[in-house]
């Protein structure tokens, strides 16, 4: 009878002992897993941070290349304003030579 009652005293012990080493696996595995997804979320973060970065930069290129067309056709028009009356000045003096 003693026996009997040790070996299942002993049984409910290694099984209590499996139980508690189960939980704390558990644990540990809960554990990694939000770590695991705090990293994945971070990274997620990072990654979005650095693209609207680039967009933004892409974006302000874009703008300064407009900013670059506009003035360079303003200096043509200008140019071509200047051509003209220098043309009209000739011929006006041509007109007045003759």
């Amino acid at each position: 009878m003693e026996r009997k009652k040790k070996k299942k005293e002993e049984e409910e012990e290694e099984e209590e002992r499996r139980r508690k080493e189960e939980e704390e696996e558990e644990k540990e595995d809960e554990e990694k897993r939000k770590e695991n997804y705090k990293k994945k979320k971070e990274e997620e973060k990072k990654k979005k941070e650095e693209e609207e970065e680039e967009e933004k930069r892409e974006e302000e290129e874009k703008k300064g290349r407009r900013r670059r067309r506009r003035e360079s056709r303003k200096k043509e028009k200008g140019r071509k304003r200047m051509r003209r009356r220098w043309k009209r000045r000739r011929r006006r003096r041509r007109m007045r030579r003759r």
